[in-house]
């Protein structure tokens, strides 16, 4: 198998998480990260440290992938993007133990961590986060940058608008609009009702910011 090396910008929980799930997926040989403990420190969980946060403009063309596994969404969009501009190798990281349907459509720099369901003809965008134990089901459409939190549940037909934060637990009854940038706390409970009182028609459906792979 050849050699393929990867950036991980950020090695705080979620880093660190990322890194587990790319070195479960066998598809990488070499893993590093990008974070400003590089002043104190010279690896994070055994994985090197290539240099400083913003260091990836700079080193990202010595990789053969990268991903940012930054919580904040503004902050990941931000970083994401300044990737696609520079050309460099923004890729997604797929834990071993998930579920992606052949399928699906998953956009570059997104991570999708154990235990996760990703069902039939389900899209999700650049830059997201599907945490653990996490479904999404058939049809769905997960616009960029979206953050769903551990075990949340979205049944078939769910659209999540562009930088949306649903936190743990949450979960969204059939075909049900989540709007862009709207954030959820833990074990909340969305239906068509709740989402015609807060929505509008700009605010609906999936924003991508690149074309989607698999």
């Amino acid at each position: 198998m050849q050699a393929k090396r990867l950036l991980i910008v950020g090695a705080g929980g979620h880093g660190r998480s990322v890194a587990e799930a790319a070195l479960s997926s066998g598809e990488w040989s070499e893993i590093h990260f990008a974070d400003d403990k590089c002043a104190e420190l010279k690896s994070v969980n055994n994985f090197p440290l290539a240099g400083p946060l913003k260091s990836y403009l700079t080193i990202g063309h010595q990789y053969d992938g990268i991903v940012v596994a930054i919580g904040n969404n503004e902050v990941r969009s931000r970083f994401a993007l300044k990737c696609l501009e520079h050309n460099l190798p923004l890729t997604a990281v797929i834990h071993r133990r998930a579920f992606v349907s052949p399928f699906a459509e998953i956009g570059a720099g997104t991570t999708i961590m154990a235990g996760v369901t990703i069902g039939d003809s389900a899209k999700v965008g650049i830059a997201c986060i599907i945490n653990s134990n996490s479904c999404v089901d058939h049809d769905c459409c997960i616009s960029d940058f979206v953050h769903l939190g551990v075990g949340v549940c979205l049944a078939g037909g769910v659209k999540v608008g562009k930088s949306a934060v649903l936190y743990a637990g949450t979960c969204a009854g059939y075909h049900v609009n989540v709007p862009a940038t709207s954030t959820w706390g833990p074990g909340a409970v969305l239906t068509h009702t709740e989402m015609h009182e807060i929505t509008s028609p700009t605010m609906l459906g999936a924003e991508f910011s690149s074309p989607l792979t698999r």
